[in-house]
């Protein structure tokens, strides 16, 4: 019965130290475990910065944007405008040409009866009695 109580007294000794070897394991594993916990809360942390970063930027882009299309839209409208406003100067000027050379034409038109008309008069000044168109030169 000795020989029991001394394989007794052995595995109680060995189920202590197991015990101990748990204990010290699990102490471990729980300063793991709140170790891993502290990295997880930085991590988050981090996370929801860049998230509110991520959503400022958004916001910022999608401002940007609209501002761009709004840009766009203007400067459409700006151009639709200038063209107009060129294709009516290029009809204004064409118009203005023509009536140029219209008067041009006129001109020289009048310039030809004028000196038509002078040259008759000078031959019908020239055919009057007395020669009167010396004082007329």
């Amino acid at each position: 019965m000795l020989q029991d109580l001394d394989q007794v007294a052995v595995r109680i000794g060995q189920l202590v130290q197991l015990t101990k070897q748990l204990a010290s394991e699990r102490q471990s594993l729980t300063d793991r475990l709140k170790q891993t916990d502290e990295e997880r809360a930085g991590l988050q942390s981090r996370l929801d910065q860049r998230e509110d970063e991520f959503k400022v930027i958004s916001e910022r882009l999608a401002n940007h944007n609209n501002e761009v299309n709004g840009i766009r839209e203007q400067a459409q409208a700006e151009n639709v405008q200038l063209r107009q406003t060129l294709e009516s100067t290029t009809s204004e000027l064409q118009s203005v040409k023509q009536q140029l050379a219209a008067a041009k034409n006129e001109a020289n038109a009048l310039k030809e009866s004028a000196r038509t008309a002078r040259d008759k008069v000078e031959r019908v000044l020239a055919n009057l009695p007395g020669n009167a168109s010396e004082g007329v030169r």
